[in-house]
């Protein structure tokens, strides 16, 4: 079933469409050429979190439910702006931080992009608020920052426990 807040954020979409109102951006800056650590990071807890996976389903009798779709490598969208100025990088940042989810139904709830700049590596994160609050995001990042330092270090990744990443974390 889905929750009160959650339905409220449904609402709130259907009533705003196509508007970047439900997303909750972050960038993370990482050391040049970090990416590949990164995407192996991300794919591991993309792959690992059911929550991550949340799915909603507009039902023909106008219900909206839930349900765990199946995990797979994530879309992963890649940028090199290596020949260009950091308002360029700034742009680009702001572009993906308002663009909407527009269809959100049936579809992951997630938008990653890594880019390769001249001096460093940025993660660009983006959940949809349906799934995923501030605190929720925290133990994501949290997370990753404990991956990508394994997938740096060439060490096994491990289960991660303590402080799950769940949609709207209390």
């Amino acid at each position: 079933p889905i929750s009160h807040p959650q339905m409220r954020i449904l609402n709130s979409e259907m009533v705003n469409q196509n508007t970047p109102l439900n997303n909750v951006p972050v960038s993370a800056f990482y050391p040049l050429n970090s990416h590949n650590s990164l995407e192996k990071a991300l794919t591991y807890l993309v792959n690992t979190t059911p929550d991550i996976n949340i799915r909603f389903s507009l039902e023909e009798n106008g219900d909206i439910t839930q349900y765990l779709g199946e995990p797979k490598e994530p879309l992963i969208e890649r940028y090199d702006l290596r020949d260009k100025t950091d308002r360029d990088i700034d742009l680009l940042l702001d572009t993906l931080s308002a663009k909407p989810f527009g269809n959100v139904f049936d579809v992951p709830m997630y938008v990653f992009a890594v880019i390769q700049t001249r001096t460093q590596t940025i993660l660009f994160v983006n959940f949809y608020h349906g799934i995923c609050d501030g605190s929720s995001l925290n133990i994501f990042m949290d997370h990753l920052d404990i991956l990508y330092d394994a997938a740096n270090n060439v060490q096994s990744f491990f289960p991660l426990h303590s402080n799950t990443f769940s949609y709207f974390a209390v």
